[in-house]
């Protein structure tokens, strides 16, 4: 499975971190939204704030988690 971690919010080194926890995953650093657009066709996780043309285009993905949205004050 390929997560791609487009958000800094839990720090850069997020990514390593979960590697190490779960390694069958393949997490994908990427912060830049041209980072995220050369590895958005293999991304089945999205970990970020998506633009409109990351959504258009990432058609195999199947969650989409946004940092940072919930309950809070």
């Amino acid at each position: 499975m390929n997560i791609l971690i487009a958000s800094d919010h839990l720090g850069k080194d997020f990514g390593r971190k979960l590697q190490d926890i779960y390694p069958e995953a393949h997490f994908i650093d990427a912060f830049s939204e041209e980072d995220q657009l050369n590895h958005i066709l293999e991304t089945e996780v999205y970990f970020g704030f998506p633009s409109k043309k990351i959504i258009e285009l990432g058609k195999n993905i199947k969650w989409l988690a946004c940092p940072g949205t919930g309950i809070d004050k």
